[in-house]
């Protein structure tokens, strides 16, 4: 047999570790309490509170293409921008660089690092709600399994309460309520820079004979 390795030059420095594989992850299965389980959520109350954060997030998503646009300097085209970026954490990865490291918004207050920090909690948990693995107990409480790469996913579940979800929406509406505020000021800056710009200078202009 033809040896297809025989030509290749050894690594410079040979692995110290060996590779990653499923028997070195150290997975634990949690213990979940006993009783009869159902796949999927069947808690109306709770899939209420979760539709109305999945259809809340939009919103969110437009007060933030705001502060891309306003992070970029305020001329680039934000809207495209942001949606061409398909993966959320990637947006606020995008927006943390243009935040940290761009010399226009070296002024910035800590009010963006904190927005920022929001927006990207608050993302991971709808993420998390929209697209777990959930499972019902006894018809009264819920639980969800939000890593489903793992082979071991369908065991690692933990509890999620009504209370958690209310309070996600709460900060949703909290930081909706400081997005809006931004929005309104931020276009009532540019409309006052702009009629200062198209003002005319009537000390400039001479008097002409009539």
């Amino acid at each position: 047999m033809t040896n297809l390795f025989k030509n290749h030059l050894p690594m410079n420095t040979p692995r110290k570790k060996p590779p990653i594989r499923f028997g070195q992850l150290g997975q634990k299965i949690r213990e979940t309490p006993p009783g009869r389980y159902s796949q999927g959520l069947h808690l109306e109350h709770f899939v209420l509170e979760i539709g109305r954060i999945v259809t809340t997030f939009p919103i969110l998503e437009q007060g933030m293409i705001a502060v891309l646009e306003d992070l970029l300097g305020g001329s680039a085209p934000a809207r495209q921008i942001f949606f061409s970026i398909v993966n959320q954490q990637a947006r606020v990865k995008v927006m943390r660089s243009l935040l940290e490291q761009s010399s226009i918004n070296e002024d910035k207050s800590m009010w963006y690092d904190r927005i920022l920090d929001e927006f990207s909690g608050i993302s991971g948990s709808r993420n998390d709600y929209a697209h777990g693995l959930w499972w019902t107990l006894d018809g009264k409480r819920a639980f969800i399994s939000t890593d489903e790469s793992k082979s071991t996913a369908m065991f690692q579940w933990r509890e999620v309460t009504l209370n958690e979800i209310q309070n996600v929406f709460a900060r949703m509406v909290s930081l909706n309520a400081a997005l809006q505020k931004f929005q309104l000021n931020r276009t009532d800056r540019i409309y006052r820079r702009s009629a200062a710009e198209e003002r005319p200078n009537w000390s400039a202009i001479k008097d002409e004979p009539i």
